[in-house]
């Protein structure tokens, strides 16, 4: 079912999609990272290695929810988790121990899947502009479960 998903996503509603790659690849940056991506997002990367969505509105039941540019091919996650295991180290917050961003959200914004503990497989919105000061937890936004349920966001957004 995910394999449609990804591949009616790259067909239909991108304005680019880069072809997928292989799993040996993938393997090799899951241990130049030393982190396991979650199943679903090997999967995604092997059908479609990143793509820029037509229509960057999402929607959730009819409302807007957050804007989605694309999502981001393996060598530009790679480089995002570098980036920010150096910046959060600064700052004292560590997502990247949970969370790895997936998709281009605009701005400062990224969206990011979990792969680890409590965030394992879910779908957040990052935005450091939102941090209180205190709570880190301040700049994620939950988005969905899984990435089937937010393909299924994008697809329904189209709609609109």
């Amino acid at each position: 079912m995910l394999i449609k998903m990804v591949e009616r996503l790259a067909n239909e509603y991108c304005l680019y999609a880069n072809p997928g790659i292989g799993m040996d690849v993938i393997e090799q940056t899951e241990k130049e990272l030393l982190m396991v991506f979650p199943e679903e997002v090997k999967l995604f990367l092997t059908v479609c290695n990143g793509c820029w969505l037509k229509n960057p509105i999402i929607y959730k039941e009819n409302v807007f929810d957050f804007h989605l540019v694309g999502f981001l091919p393996l060598e530009y996650i790679k480089t995002a988790v570098l980036q920010k295991r150096i910046g959060e180290m600064e700052y004292h917050y560590l997502f990247t121990d949970v969370l790895f961003a997936f998709g281009d959200c605009g701005g400062v914004s990224s969206l990011e899947m979990g792969y680890a503990g409590l965030f394992e497989k879910k779908i957040y919105t990052l935005n450091y502009q939102n941090f209180d000061g205190e709570n880190p937890d301040s700049m994620l936004k939950f988005v969905a479960n899984s990435l089937e349920e937010l393909l299924d966001m994008i697809f329904q957004s189209q709609k609109n």
